[in-house]
């Protein structure tokens, strides 16, 4: 879990997140609930569900989290189900995104890095 969440984290939370818990106990609340939620997940394309979810979660507001992405990057988690989860075949690149590859829990086991794929997609953070 705590794996999960140190390679999720953007880059520029690394270094304050010692410090943030210190100042807001509960300040990584959402993140270690969107975590828990997509480790159960079985299909890739629940997870869009659960990422709405975190938007819209109540820990999820305020100046640091919003505006300076002081949190779990979505990009990131979803690169790293997207590796964890075991193909059963080669999918069309539309398949991959939207079909049913594995009935068992994601579980992370590679270093790659989702750096690029974050910028794209989070041009404000």
């Amino acid at each position: 879990m705590r794996a999960v969440f140190k390679r999720a984290l953007y880059r520029r939370t690394h270094l304050l997140k010692w410090l943030l818990p210190m100042v807001h106990p509960n300040y990584f609340v959402a993140d270690f609930d969107l975590i828990y939620s997509v480790e159960r997940l079985t299909r890739i394309r629940d997870f869009g569900t659960e990422a709405a979810r975190f938007n819209e979660h109540p820990a999820n507001r305020g100046f640091l989290r919003r505006t300076l992405c002081f949190r779990v990057s979505t990009s990131r988690l979803r690169g790293l189900i997207r590796e964890s989860l075991p193909r059963t075949s080669t999918p069309s690149k539309k398949e991959s995104t939207e079909e049913d590859v594995s009935a068992v829990p994601f579980e992370m086991t590679s270093g790659r890095d989702f750096g690029a794929q974050e910028s794209r997609d989070h041009k404000h953070c």
